[in-house]
């Protein structure tokens, strides 16, 4: 049962019932930014599950997964734990470390459970009664995992957002090898037949590149913390002419924990800054900041907004590579201009036999 994050992109939030145990996948919000933390959020609708036979409280909830650090996938955990005193709750190491540190410029309250946090590792078993969890890498970003679920002879598979190719900041996803029965996966661009994902980053680099050209000065405000990082390496990587980059300190336990992974974000042309009047009188510069007031209409303020989640075909390549009996879309952006859906895509292709449902939130689902 989707609680959120069904046909849409946000507030992430699955519900999964296996025998007499309750299990989540991700707890998001939507509408939040770090920039901007008084924007309207939306959160999942918990309501549909209180309502259902299945738990009369959050209390209820056995196992929480968390697959990744973006703020729709984990902005909520904090309220969740809050109401639950039991579950065991699954995540990697860098998506603990990505998650405290951007939750806290928010009003959310992560840092207060931060020791009921179980940090797994890739391709280890963990047991919970007669459920087994395997987690391997999704790309997408940093510490993001897949879900291998085994119950019963059932092997169910939730990818999080994931990659299929190598980033700037990951390697593509590691599929679990085994006969996956029911995929459930995050379809951000299932309804966007053609759709380039990568094109978005490539150009928001080039308008930024261009714009230091014209005018000299840019700072850049992200929307998440995370995403700073990644715009970070992808702008050092194409700095053909050497301009320099400043970054606001306050990413640095950020860049540290990355460099101990052995992500090398800083080079001869990035420099950690405090505060933005010391670079003020630079000619030329790129300034990386998750949010500021720039006092001079001189400077040009950019707000990057990019995904990094896979294209259309990356995810038809993925779907033919798994083979799953039932694949249960959800996480879908709105269709554009009547295209194709990945599912009439596949319906041409005698290879695909899997069998599609686009999950709607607040609907509940029977696994095959």
């Amino acid at each position: 049962m989707p609680l959120g994050g069904g046909q849409e992109i946000g507030n992430s939030c699955y519900f999964l019932r296996l025998g007499e145990t309750n299990v989540m996948m991700d707890a998001g919000y939507k509408g939040w930014s770090a920039s901007n933390s008084t924007t309207t959020s939306r959160e999942p609708e918990l309501n549909h599950l209180l309502e259902s036979p299945f738990v009369s409280s959050l209390e209820d909830i056995d196992v929480i997964i968390i697959s990744h650090a973006h703020y729709d996938h984990v902005g909520y955990l904090d309220k969740i734990l809050k109401n639950n005193t039991k579950a065991r709750v699954f995540m990697t190491e860098t998506t603990k470390i990505l998650a405290e540190y951007q939750l806290k410029h928010s009003d959310n309250d992560i840092c207060n459970f931060l020791d009921r946090i179980e940090t797994v590792s890739f391709l280890h078993t963990y047991e919970y009664k007669d459920i087994e969890f395997t987690f391997t890498s999704a790309g997408h970003m940093p510490g993001a995992m897949m879900t291998l679920i085994q119950y019963k002879g059932h092997n169910i598979v939730y990818t999080g957002d994931f990659s299929f190719k190598n980033t700037s900041l990951t390697d593509e996803c590691m599929i679990p090898d085994v006969k996956v029965d029911t995929l459930i996966m995050c379809g951000t661009n299932a309804k966007r037949f053609g759709y380039k994902s990568h094109l978005l980053l490539d150009n928001t680099v080039n308008s930024i590149y261009n714009t230091v050209y014209n005018e000299k000065k840019v700072v850049c405000s992200c929307n998440q913390l995370s995403k700073s990082v990644e715009l970070l390496k992808a702008l050092t990587e194409r700095n053909i002419f050497n301009i320099k980059i400043y970054v606001d300190d306050s990413l640095i336990p950020l860049i540290e924990h990355f460099e101990k992974i052995g992500i090398k974000l800083l080079d001869e042309n990035t420099e950690l800054v405090s505060s933005y009047p010391e670079i003020y009188g630079t000619n030329q510069f790129i300034y990386l900041v998750n949010n500021i007031k720039i006092p001079d209409r001189r400077i040009t303020v950019l707000k990057p907004d990019f995904s990094l989640h896979v294209d259309f075909n990356e995810m038809r390549e993925l779907i033919k590579t798994i083979q799953a009996d039932q694949i249960y879309m959800v996480h879908c952006g709105n269709s554009w201009d009547n295209n194709l859906t990945i599912e009439q895509d596949l319906m041409l292709d005698s290879e695909c036999l899997s069998q599609f449902t686009f999950a709607e939130t607040g609907e509940l689902y029977n696994l095959k």
